[in-house]
This record gives structure tokens, sequence and C-alpha cells, in this order.
């Protein structure tokens, strides 16, 4: 009812959240300007308190109390948001952060990524003792938090986080038999290192395209501003060799690596994994493309 009378009274649009019926949520939107929003939802718990508890880190905990004149009041700060904030650390509020919800993980990569924090040394433990639970996580959601971090000029560190940490494994299946996997002659680093190394180039060439690309930069700077094609482009070259171990073959004379046709596996793969994002059949096609080729 808050809601919608603050709606009225501003000449606001107020758009109920679905699927929250245990915690009825709205977003009052300003019509001339769709960016401008607040989140209205009621305290759970019982308590201010209560509710902060709740809350994935602790600079995401923090309340101000509203004077009656309108103006900020007391700030509410039982984590040490403000200082972390201060630190730049993404520092988890409690031990069962991750556990409740193992979407967490990756959203504690994305503001690291986004915003150049450090996440808090306790904090990667727990991350790492609850990454298997992210097989279980709906892949709208990883798909969003993952894109985001993707989305950032240099991710490969934040990816290399994930990794070691064991989420990515728990996403992506795929990986495991690319890690070990030797190449040949032409290859210095094993399956996986070697697409990895590929993110980084591929954020390298991006980084200096005026350079590397001449001409062309801005076109193809434009080109991946539309859509999702920044983040697909680089999951595309985690992807694409991802088909090489199945096609692994050792020639009887002279012992050496071959891979054929693997770009027909690691097409199949990038279609488990836009299965498992549910990605859109504009951007599935875009990443099976870009794999495939």
């Amino acid at each position: 009812a808050f809601a919608q009378r603050l709606g009225a009274f501003h000449g606001a649009a107020v758009v109920p959240f679905v699927g929250k019926a245990d915690t009825p949520c709205f977003r009052v939107v300003n019509r001339g300007s769709p960016a401008d929003f607040l989140d209205i939802v009621g305290i759970q718990g019982g308590s201010v308190e209560a509710d902060l508890a709740r809350r994935d880190f602790t600079f995401n905990a923090m309340a101000m109390r509203v004077q009656a004149d309108g103006k900020p009041g007391e700030l509410i700060d039982l984590f040490r948001g403000q200082r972390d904030l201060e630190q730049r650390c993404v520092r988890a509020t409690g031990a069962e952060v991750f556990v409740s919800d193992p979407l967490r993980i990756i959203r504690a990569v994305r503001f690291a990524a986004q915003l150049s924090f450090e996440i808090d040394p306790a904090t990667l433990d727990l991350m790492k003792s609850a990454a298997a639970g992210l097989a279980g996580t709906a892949g709208e959601r990883v798909a969003r938090e993952l894109f985001l971090i993707l989305e950032q000029p240099s991710c490969a560190s934040h990816v290399r986080i994930l990794d070691e940490i064991g989420a990515l494994e728990a996403l992506f299946p795929e990986i495991r038999p690319m890690k070990g996997c030797v190449q040949n002659e032409h290859h210095h680093l094993d399956v996986w290192d070697h697409s990895v190394a590929t993110l980084e180039i591929c954020e390298g060439i991006l980084e200096a395209a005026e350079v590397s690309l001449g001409p062309s930069a801005a076109h193809v700077r434009g080109n991946l501003g539309k859509h999702n094609r920044l983040a697909l482009l680089k999951l595309a070259a985690l992807f694409h060799d991802s088909g090489k171990p199945e096609a692994r073959t050792v020639e009887p004379s002279g012992g050496r690596v071959t891979f054929h046709g693997h770009e027909k596996g690691s097409s199949a793969a990038a279609g488990r994994v836009a299965d498992r994002l549910k990605l859109s059949a504009r951007d599935r096609a875009y990443f099976e493309n870009l794999v495939g080729n």
C-alpha cells in the first residue's frame, strides 16, 4: 500500500516483482527517467538488525534511518561495512552466506571485478567450500552475474579466481577434461590454460583496439557493445577448444598429438553451456557460431 501511495504521489509507475510472494517487493519507477527508481520491500525478520543479518556482504548490510523531516539519520552498520568500503574489501556477513545462496559466490567476484575490490581471504575460503552448490543454481541467475564479470575490461584475473575456488567446474563440467589435456608441439599449455590465455589475449587486443585493429576499432567496439556480444565473445574464448579432450589422438608413427574435428565437439559443448545458462536464441546462435568457427 505504501509503494502504491508513493507512486501515486510522485506520478511514478509501481511494478511488483513476480515470484516474491513470501517477500513482497515493489519497484517505483520515474516515468520520465526509467533509470531513476526505488525498490521497496518490507523489513524481514522482525527488525532492521535481523533484516541486515540476512544480507550477503558487509557493504550491503548497512541501513540508515530516515527522520520525520526526510533527512538521513543514524547509520546502522552491524558488520562494519563502511570500513570495508573504505578498505575496498568484499567480505561476507557470516559463515552461511554462500550455503544459503551459492550464486553469491559469483556475485562476490562480480563486485570485486566491477569495483576493483579485493576479496577477503576468509570469504574466499567460504566461497570455495560452497562452490559445489552452484551446480543447482538457476542458469538465468548465473548468466546475469557471469556476464557482468565478463563485460569488465580485464576480467581474466577474476575468471581465474572463479576457477581456483572450483566455481567454474561446478557450473561447467566441460572444463574438467580440458585441464591436463596435453597438446602438440604448437602449444606450450594444456587446453584449459591455453583457453584462459586466449581470453587474456582477447582482452589485450580490445584494450589496445586502436593499435591492434586500426580503422576497424570503432566498428568492432560498436558491434561488441550490442546485446551480450562482449561477454559472449569472452565466453567463447574460454570454450573454443572444449572439444579437444574428446578429439585427442596420438599418431602411431611418431607419436604426434592431433585434434581432428575438435571444432564439432567444441560447438556441441557450447550448446550444453548455452542450455545451462538458458541463453536466448539470439545469444546462443552467436556463441555457438564463435566457438564452432
